[in-house]
Protein backbone atom coordinates (compact mmCIF):
# COMPACT_ATOMS: atom_id res chain seq x y z
CA UNK A 1 0.00 0.00 0.00
CA UNK A 2 2.78 2.51 0.73
CA UNK A 3 4.43 1.31 -2.67
CA UNK A 4 1.58 2.55 -3.91
CA UNK A 5 1.07 5.65 -2.70
CA UNK A 6 4.32 6.44 -3.33
CA UNK A 7 4.04 5.64 -6.99
CA UNK A 8 1.04 8.21 -6.72
CA UNK A 9 2.32 10.95 -5.56
CA UNK A 10 4.97 10.74 -7.47
CA UNK A 11 2.83 10.50 -10.68
CA UNK A 12 0.95 13.66 -9.18
CA UNK A 13 4.19 15.43 -8.95
CA UNK A 14 4.46 14.29 -12.66
CA UNK A 15 1.57 15.62 -13.69
CA UNK A 16 1.45 19.00 -11.66
CA UNK A 17 4.78 20.09 -13.51
CA UNK A 18 3.16 19.07 -16.57
CA UNK A 19 0.41 21.32 -15.71
CA UNK A 20 2.29 24.37 -15.25
CA UNK A 21 4.29 23.56 -18.52
CA UNK A 22 1.37 23.70 -20.26
CA UNK A 23 -0.05 26.72 -18.34
CA UNK A 24 2.72 28.70 -19.73
CA UNK A 25 2.08 27.86 -23.32
CA UNK A 26 4.48 25.14 -23.81
CA UNK A 27 2.85 22.02 -25.84
CA UNK A 28 3.08 18.68 -23.72
CA UNK A 29 5.91 16.99 -26.72
CA UNK A 30 8.03 19.50 -24.97
CA UNK A 31 7.95 18.96 -21.66
CA UNK A 32 10.90 16.18 -20.91
CA UNK A 33 9.58 13.98 -18.11
CA UNK A 34 7.22 12.59 -20.51
CA UNK A 35 10.24 11.28 -22.62
CA UNK A 36 9.87 7.48 -22.83
CA UNK A 37 6.38 7.59 -21.27
CA UNK A 38 3.78 6.05 -23.88
CA UNK A 39 1.12 8.08 -25.68
CA UNK A 40 -1.69 6.40 -24.84
CA UNK A 41 -0.86 6.53 -21.33
CA UNK A 42 -1.16 10.36 -21.43
CA UNK A 43 -2.99 10.94 -24.60
CA UNK A 44 -2.75 14.77 -24.25
CA UNK A 45 -3.64 17.47 -27.82
CA UNK A 46 -0.40 19.03 -27.65
CA UNK A 47 1.38 15.74 -27.24
CA UNK A 48 1.53 13.99 -30.80
CA UNK A 49 4.41 15.35 -33.18
CA UNK A 50 3.49 17.63 -35.69
CA UNK A 51 4.70 18.17 -39.39
CA UNK A 52 5.17 21.28 -40.73
CA UNK A 53 5.07 21.77 -45.09
CA UNK A 54 6.16 24.57 -46.55
CA UNK A 55 4.53 25.43 -49.10
CA UNK A 56 6.53 27.25 -51.87
CA UNK A 57 6.67 29.08 -54.87
CA UNK A 58 7.99 28.04 -58.42
CA UNK A 59 11.26 29.87 -58.18
CA UNK A 60 13.67 30.11 -55.23
CA UNK A 61 14.10 34.06 -54.04
CA UNK A 62 15.54 36.05 -50.36
CA UNK A 63 11.63 36.57 -49.31
CA UNK A 64 10.84 32.35 -49.62
CA UNK A 65 14.43 32.21 -47.45
CA UNK A 66 13.53 34.40 -44.96
CA UNK A 67 10.17 32.92 -44.68
CA UNK A 68 11.66 29.38 -44.28
CA UNK A 69 14.15 30.70 -41.83
CA UNK A 70 10.94 32.42 -39.90
CA UNK A 71 9.17 28.77 -39.61
CA UNK A 72 12.07 26.95 -38.55
CA UNK A 73 12.56 29.28 -35.47
CA UNK A 74 8.87 29.33 -34.53
CA UNK A 75 8.70 25.53 -34.36
CA UNK A 76 12.01 24.33 -32.95
CA UNK A 77 11.75 21.67 -30.15
CA UNK A 78 10.89 18.18 -29.64
CA UNK A 79 8.66 16.68 -32.35
CA UNK A 80 8.45 19.29 -35.05
CA UNK A 81 9.89 19.04 -38.25
CA UNK A 82 9.84 21.67 -41.62
CA UNK A 83 9.46 20.21 -45.02
CA UNK A 84 10.30 22.61 -48.17
CA UNK A 85 7.69 21.60 -50.81
CA UNK A 86 6.29 23.23 -53.95
CA UNK A 87 3.26 21.80 -54.19
CA UNK A 88 2.12 23.06 -57.34
CA UNK A 89 5.32 21.89 -59.49
CA UNK A 90 4.88 18.53 -57.67
CA UNK A 91 1.14 18.35 -58.87
CA UNK A 92 1.89 19.23 -62.49
CA UNK A 93 4.99 16.69 -62.26
CA UNK A 94 2.43 14.34 -61.37
CA UNK A 95 0.00 14.69 -64.37
CA UNK A 96 3.15 13.95 -66.61
CA UNK A 97 3.42 10.60 -68.14
CA UNK A 98 6.51 8.76 -66.21
CA UNK A 99 9.00 8.77 -69.54
CA UNK A 100 8.70 12.38 -69.47
CA UNK A 101 9.34 13.76 -65.92
CA UNK A 102 12.74 13.14 -65.17
CA UNK A 103 13.46 15.69 -68.09
CA UNK A 104 11.78 18.35 -65.72
CA UNK A 105 12.97 17.42 -62.35
CA UNK A 106 14.89 20.48 -61.71
CA UNK A 107 18.96 20.04 -61.11
CA UNK A 108 19.51 21.32 -57.93
CA UNK A 109 16.31 21.36 -56.34
CA UNK A 110 15.50 20.73 -53.23
CA UNK A 111 11.84 19.12 -53.70
CA UNK A 112 12.00 16.54 -56.46
CA UNK A 113 10.77 14.18 -54.25
CA UNK A 114 8.54 15.87 -52.21
CA UNK A 115 6.40 12.95 -52.01
CA UNK A 116 9.02 10.58 -50.62
CA UNK A 117 9.99 13.68 -48.39
CA UNK A 118 6.41 13.69 -46.63
CA UNK A 119 6.22 10.33 -46.21
CA UNK A 120 9.93 9.92 -44.79
CA UNK A 121 8.94 13.24 -42.37
CA UNK A 122 5.84 11.16 -41.08
CA UNK A 123 7.70 7.89 -40.29
CA UNK A 124 10.23 9.52 -38.56
CA UNK A 125 7.63 11.84 -36.45
CA UNK A 126 5.71 8.62 -35.93
CA UNK A 127 9.17 6.79 -34.57
CA UNK A 128 8.76 4.05 -36.76
CA UNK A 129 11.30 2.02 -38.76
CA UNK A 130 10.41 -0.58 -41.70
CA UNK A 131 11.77 -3.80 -42.30
CA UNK A 132 11.08 -6.27 -44.72
CA UNK A 133 10.27 -10.14 -45.40
CA UNK A 134 10.67 -11.96 -48.70
CA UNK A 135 9.13 -15.30 -49.56
CA UNK A 136 9.74 -16.09 -53.13
CA UNK A 137 8.74 -13.15 -55.07
CA UNK A 138 6.83 -11.61 -53.03
CA UNK A 139 8.26 -8.98 -50.45
CA UNK A 140 6.49 -7.06 -47.72
CA UNK A 141 7.02 -4.32 -45.60
CA UNK A 142 6.23 -3.97 -42.02
CA UNK A 143 6.10 -0.80 -39.55
CA UNK A 144 7.22 -1.05 -36.53
CA UNK A 145 8.68 1.76 -33.52
CA UNK A 146 11.71 2.45 -32.89
CA UNK A 147 13.63 0.02 -30.72
CA UNK A 148 11.84 -3.59 -31.52
CA UNK A 149 13.97 -6.40 -31.14
CA UNK A 150 14.21 -9.37 -33.38
CA UNK A 151 12.09 -10.78 -31.47
CA UNK A 152 9.23 -8.20 -31.02
CA UNK A 153 9.64 -8.01 -35.05
CA UNK A 154 8.76 -11.86 -35.60
CA UNK A 155 5.77 -11.49 -33.31
CA UNK A 156 4.70 -8.51 -35.36
CA UNK A 157 4.62 -11.24 -38.16
CA UNK A 158 2.92 -13.92 -36.27
CA UNK A 159 3.21 -14.38 -32.27
CA UNK A 160 4.20 -18.40 -32.72
CA UNK A 161 7.25 -16.71 -34.64
CA UNK A 162 8.41 -14.92 -31.33
CA UNK A 163 7.80 -17.88 -29.11
CA UNK A 164 9.84 -19.96 -30.76
CA UNK A 165 12.50 -17.63 -31.75
CA UNK A 166 15.92 -18.81 -32.72
CA UNK A 167 17.56 -16.11 -34.74
CA UNK A 168 16.97 -13.86 -37.00
CA UNK A 169 19.35 -13.76 -40.15
CA UNK A 170 19.67 -10.35 -41.55
CA UNK A 171 20.56 -7.96 -44.49
CA UNK A 172 20.37 -4.69 -45.09
CA UNK A 173 17.76 -3.67 -48.50
CA UNK A 174 21.10 -1.69 -50.00
CA UNK A 175 23.64 -4.93 -49.19
CA UNK A 176 20.71 -7.59 -50.74
CA UNK A 177 19.77 -5.10 -54.10
CA UNK A 178 24.17 -5.06 -54.67
CA UNK A 179 24.57 -8.44 -54.24
CA UNK A 180 21.94 -9.12 -56.53
CA UNK A 181 19.78 -12.18 -54.53
CA UNK A 182 19.81 -13.71 -51.20
CA UNK A 183 21.53 -16.70 -51.65
CA UNK A 184 24.62 -14.40 -53.27
CA UNK A 185 24.53 -12.12 -49.78
CA UNK A 186 24.90 -15.67 -47.89
CA UNK A 187 27.77 -16.66 -50.47
CA UNK A 188 29.60 -13.27 -49.77
CA UNK A 189 29.21 -13.48 -46.21
CA UNK A 190 26.69 -10.50 -46.03
CA UNK A 191 24.16 -11.92 -44.08
CA UNK A 192 24.16 -11.71 -40.24
CA UNK A 193 22.86 -13.95 -37.37
CA UNK A 194 21.12 -12.08 -34.70
CA UNK A 195 19.65 -12.88 -31.21
CA UNK A 196 16.38 -11.97 -30.13
CA UNK A 197 17.21 -8.89 -28.21
CA UNK A 198 19.25 -7.16 -31.74
CA UNK A 199 17.06 -4.13 -32.47
CA UNK A 200 15.38 -3.54 -36.03
CA UNK A 201 17.90 -1.21 -38.39
CA UNK A 202 15.17 0.65 -41.20
CA UNK A 203 15.74 -1.42 -44.30
CA UNK A 204 16.49 -4.60 -43.01
CA UNK A 205 15.40 -7.52 -44.23
CA UNK A 206 14.54 -10.18 -41.96
CA UNK A 207 14.67 -14.29 -42.62
CA UNK A 208 13.21 -15.47 -39.21
CA UNK A 209 14.20 -18.74 -37.77
CA UNK A 210 11.79 -20.38 -34.87
CA UNK A 211 10.39 -23.62 -33.52
CA UNK A 212 7.13 -24.77 -35.21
Amino acid sequence: EQVGERAAGTEREALQGLREHLDTGHPARTYPALDGVPREQVPLVTRPPLLYLANLGDTSDPEETAYLAALHGQTTGRGTRVIPIRARWVADLAELPPEEREAFVREGDETPDAVDAVLEGCREALDRVTFYTVVGREARAWGVRTGTTACEAAGKIHTDMARGFIRAEVASYETLVSAGSWKAAQERGLVRSERAEYVIQDGDVLVIRFHG
